[in-house]
């Protein structure tokens, strides 16, 4: 069963992102899981959050392993403990639809990759699971946008 959008021909597609400013809190750290870092997030920031949730991480691994940025986009900067506040330029992405249980967004990441193999594509350093339809408590249901940034032809 597929839990992505698109054909099994051309399951991704591209996009360019626009420049945004982000809150963040990094991890792993005291971060259990995706919805324990999200909550915090909208109890910190709630009034300042225009756009959905999202994991952001790089190909570089650090000595705890895969650092993962928790992210939502703001209007504009605050004073608030343990959250950084980064611009994200805007990029050229290759996107995916993943609708389905998150237990298999390994599958969807899979045919992202294979994608984009195939495609002969080089990737930047960005990844990004954003959590479209995201509800605290309730993290694990709902689509997510898989984006993998794509380096420019030269």
């Amino acid at each position: 069963m597929n839990f992505y959008s698109g054909s099994a021909k051309e399951p991704a597609t591209f996009l360019k992102t626009r420049d945004i400013l982000i809150a963040c809190i990094s991890g792993p750290k005291d971060i259990t899981d995706t919805g324990m870092a999200f909550d915090i997030l909208y109890q910190e920031l709630n009034s300042l959050i225009c756009g959905c949730p999202f994991c952001m991480f790089t190909e570089q691994l650090s000595r705890e392993g895969l650092r993962i940025r928790y992210c939502v986009p703001v209007t504009h900067m605050a004073v608030k403990n343990m959250i950084d506040f980064v611009h994200l330029p805007g990029t050229t992405m290759v996107s995916m639809m993943h609708d389905g249980p998150q237990n298999l967004l390994g599958e969807s990441w899979e045919i992202l990759f294979d994608f984009i193999y195939r495609k002969n594509l080089r990737t930047g350093i960005w990844r990004r699971e954003i959590y479209l339809n995201y509800r605290s408590g309730k993290p694990n249901t709902g689509s997510v946008e898989l984006q993998v940034s794509i380096c420019p032809d030269k």
